[in-house]
């Protein structure tokens, strides 16, 4: 009797997703990556309070806030970029914040922290002017130091 629960949320869920055109599925996907990414910002922020206010240094970010973002890799893997492995991961760190103290920053409003990348490797870093054209799942993520969620215009 459960497998045919199961099977009706199953056609259930098919049939909502193709009535969305498939919309359905990049939606789930966007969020998928705007969530994996608060958790990899709110991972950076932990760390700089672990090492008096600075933000990681250059060339291994990822390395030193992983074990404040869970220990899973996949957090650091926007979801369309898959399979993960050793050049799949499309999230950059701000090459800008590297090493900086987060008491130095006056605004924070104006800062990428990390954001959607066409840099695919492990401790990637650039500026935001790696953010993918035309952008994934309808628009690139890009999460800023206030903690707000930007993000590109979907493209045409």
């Amino acid at each position: 009797m459960r497998w045919l629960t199961y099977c009706c949320i199953g056609v259930i869920f098919t049939a909502v997703c193709i009535g969305c055109g498939g919309g359905c599925f990049e939606t789930v996907s966007r969020s998928l990556c705007v969530e994996r990414q608060r958790t990899v910002r709110t991972a950076i922020l932990i760390y700089a309070g672990d090492y008096d206010d600075s933000f990681p240094l250059q060339g291994k970010w990822h390395d030193e806030v992983m074990p404040y973002a869970g220990l899973s890799q996949i957090v650091f893997v926007c979801s369309q970029i898959e399979p993960m492995g050793p050049n799949n991961y499309g999230i950059a760190f701000n090459t800008n914040l590297a090493g900086r103290r987060t008491v130095d920053i006056a605004d924070p409003a104006k800062y990428a922290c990390n954001f959607d990348s066409t840099i695919l490797t492990r401790n990637a870093e650039s500026t935001s002017s790696t953010v993918p054209a035309p952008p994934r799942h309808g628009g690139n993520v890009i999460f800023r130091l206030d903690g707000a969620a930007v993000s590109t215009p979907p493209s045409n």
